[in-house]
């Protein structure tokens, strides 16, 4: 039995027969492949298969066998949905499924990401950054992005990296909330005077003064470091990210070292220049 069946965007199938139908939209061929492999317990053979389609050759979501095999309900995660349609996208709502919105990977791979109007009809919405090498950034750009080049709300962006991961992701440990009994991890950025959101949204890696993880920090910015009180734990490295210092509780100079033997002029991370 196969619980858990991750894609990107590959073509999933078991026989010939049924390629022709699940061709038009690739996402169809994995939620059939996975709607068969908890019917009948067997396991599905993947094919990579990158095809470029007509408009008109875009099969909707009403259209798939899938769905009467329970290949799409609440459990369902749909990376991108930039090829949904309207009636696609009402059935993903239906059913409770959730959406993961990466808008500058879209914008740069496909002209487009979805709109205000299309965002707000999903409740279940995720923020996500993607590959580093299609997306703006890291996660904070993302979010960045989401509201000055996609139109999101700052609300919209605040709630699709907070709440709305835990929505999506179907977390269990108050992940995305601060409230007393939830786990741990959360950013500290300045207070600007706006409301929560709109800090967020303004805010790039020069502004994260501490990442906090489990309840144990991880990144520090030199001045909180100094605040830190004696014995509390973890070994910082000094980092630095285009130019601005920060502490890493990581092995950084044995990582940024095995780094260089391969990258010897230097490199980047998600564009940011690093340096110990």
């Amino acid at each position: 039995m196969v619980d858990v069946l991750l894609t990107h965007s590959y073509h999933l199938y078991y026989d010939r027969k049924q390629a022709r139908k699940m061709q038009p939209y690739p996402p169809l061929g994995t939620l059939y492949a996975a709607a068969r492999s908890r019917h009948d317990s067997s396991r599905p053979r993947a094919s990579v298969e990158f095809r470029v389609l007509a408009t008109e050759e875009i099969a909707t979501l009403e259209d798939a066998d899938p769905f009467d095999l329970g290949g799409l309900d609440a459990r369902t995660l749909i990376i991108h949905g930039v090829g949904l349609d309207a009636p696609g996208r009402a059935l993903l709502e239906t059913r409770g499924g959730a959406l993961v919105w990466c808008p500058s990977s879209n914008v740069f791979t496909l002209g487009r990401t979805l709109d205000r109007s299309a965002l707000r009809r999903h409740r279940r919405v995720a923020l996500g950054s993607d590959s580093a090498l299609t997306a703006e950034g890291g996660l904070l750009d993302e979010v960045r992005f989401a509201c000055e080049c996609a139109r999101s709300s700052p609300e919209k962006a605040f709630t699709a990296v907070t709440s709305g991961t835990d929505e999506a992701l179907r977390l269990t440990d108050g992940e995305g909330s601060l409230e007393p009994g939830a786990v741990a991890d959360a950013i500290a950025i300045p207070d600007a005077g706006e409301p929560p959101a709109t800090t967020l949204c303004k805010s790039s890696f020069r502004d994260v003064e501490c990442v906090i993880v489990g309840g144990k920090p991880r990144l520090l910015s030199p001045r909180l470091a100094r605040r830190r009180a004696p014995g509390c734990g973890g070994e910082f490295s000094r980092l630095l990210i285009d130019g601005i210092k920060r502490l890493l509780d990581a092995p950084a100079i044995r990582l940024f070292e095995q780094a260089k033997e391969l990258l010897p002029s230097g490199f980047c991370l998600a564009g940011k220049q690093v340096q110990i």
